[in-house]
């Protein structure tokens, strides 16, 4: 009897680790470690990656852009409020 009692312990602690899903291995859970942070383009509203190569610093801020176009268009619009220098 104690024999059919361990035999189904064993048993049942096998499955358990058979068929047990590792903690973290969900897919919901899984962090993208290529994924790039994204920002609001300030004249569009359009939201683009940190990666972009349309960027530009303005009062110690950093100011992303889905264009060219957009970012001169920023660019203009400074430029024209406090007539100084971007870059």
């Amino acid at each position: 009897m104690i024999l059919k009692i361990v035999l189904a312990a064993i048993m049942a602690f096998l499955a358990f680790k058979l068929f047990k899903k590792p903690v973290g291995t969900d897919s919901k859970s899984k962090i993208d470690s290529d994924a790039v942070e994204t920002v609001q383009d300030p004249v569009n509203g359009v939201f683009v990656g940190k990666d972009t190569e349309f960027k530009v610093k303005y009062y110690d801020k950093l100011y992303y852009f889905s264009s060219q176009e957009t970012m001169d268009q920023f660019i203009e619009q400074k430029k024209g409020d406090k007539n100084e220098d971007i870059s």
